[in-house]
């Protein structure tokens, strides 16, 4: 069946959830297929992907599987459902790594530097412009430097998007700590009204035997791409708070496509009017999956965007510096307070050039 016809089969499917994820995720395809740095990279089967919000990836397993068949699933599907309870598991598995004076500073950090780009300066001592009174003196001296020059200095507009590593290596401490960052950060980012992010990338599914024997293929599992929170989404609503509860102990963190995973997201920033697209990866280590040549495409694609793109790419490494690797942008986090040290100093510099 090609891809195509399984879209077609989708939209025949009984069960309706609404066209935004195979929109997310048709887009998404059309996007990353065109700019390929995949001529030595090919998935076997690109019909079960799921880019979209997090909330409706259970859903879309469901439909996939009914309108593509059956595939084994390492984890029952019901354990991608976002439930109500992810509140209470917030406060237990991430809340206890926030502190309550972070946000506010890297909220005040980040405005002071902005605002510092968004100023309106006089500049005396010119010989044209506007007459500036306390300079006038200078003209009994023969000196013409009696007017002065107003220069705006204007902030750069910007968006950001966060995404997290959510593979197998990354349970415990590790996701709890990227989770964590993720919401101070984006918190901020909230506070002085920089349009904001997160999704995080891992697999679902298990290949057999049979499947796993075909030759000229690199990826053989599903790409798993929640939206965990939107760009008009708040990140201390209720309803993200829940979606990073459930991720921190009950959704399946497998496997670990990088490079594709972030081509495909890259597409979130597809009709984004701000001068400055941020993209920031956090990641415990190196990509790993069912299948070859992980790691090479992941330079190819990370190259791409740091040298033919307008997006702005930096690397978190979460308790490890394994991502100076595969980025030319990294900082390193072991916990959330180091994000004034770290993370806000790379971000300023590239906000604001």
């Amino acid at each position: 069946m090609s891809l195509d016809d399984a879209l077609k089969a989708l939209e025949n499917v009984d069960e309706e959830i609404g066209s935004s994820t195979e929109d997310a995720l048709a887009s998404a395809i059309k996007s990353e297929l065109a700019s390929a740095s995949l001529s030595d990279y090919r998935p076997y089967n690109r019909s079960y992907d799921f880019l979209g919000p997090i909330d409706e990836a259970e859903e879309h397993i469901k439909r996939a599987r009914k309108a593509f068949g059956a595939i084994p699933m390492y984890s029952p599907v019901d354990r991608y459902r976002i439930v109500p309870e992810g509140r209470k598991l917030f406060e237990m598995k991430v809340e206890r790594h926030l502190s309550s004076s972070v946000s506010s500073t890297l909220a005040k950090d980040l405005e002071r530097a902005i605002a510092s780009r968004n100023r309106v300066q006089f500049i005396p001592g010119q010989r044209r412009g506007r007459v500036h009174g306390a300079s006038l003196y200078r003209l009994s001296m023969n000196d013409d430097r009696v007017f002065r020059r107003k220069e705006d200095h204007k902030a750069v507009n910007a968006c950001v998007q966060q995404v997290i590593d959510l593979s197998g290596s990354m349970g415990g401490r590790k996701i709890e700590l990227a989770l964590a960052s993720a919401y101070t950060l984006a918190d901020a980012l909230d506070r002085i009204h920089v349009p904001n992010v997160i999704t995080g990338f891992t697999t679902y599914g298990n290949p057999d035997v049979a499947t796993m024997s075909k030759r000229g293929f690199s990826r053989f599992e599903a790409l798993m791409l929640p939206i965990i929170k939107n760009w008009h989404e708040k990140a201390n609503s209720p309803e993200i708070r829940a979606r990073m509860g459930c991720v921190a102990e009950t959704f399946p963190l497998l496997n670990n496509v990088d490079g594709e995973s972030i081509a495909q997201l890259a597409s979130l920033f597809a009709g984004r009017m701000e001068d400055k697209k941020i993209m920031i990866v956090q990641s415990d280590g190196a990509p790993c999956a069912a299948g070859d040549g992980f790691s090479n495409h992941l330079r190819s694609v990370t190259n791409d965007i740091e040298n033919t793109s307008d997006i702005n790419l930096l690397a978190i490494g979460i308790l490890t510096d394994a991502p100076r690797r595969y980025y030319k942008n990294y900082a390193l986090v072991n916990k959330v307070e180091e994000l004034g040290t770290s993370v806000v100093s790379e971000l300023s510099r590239i906000i604001l050039g």
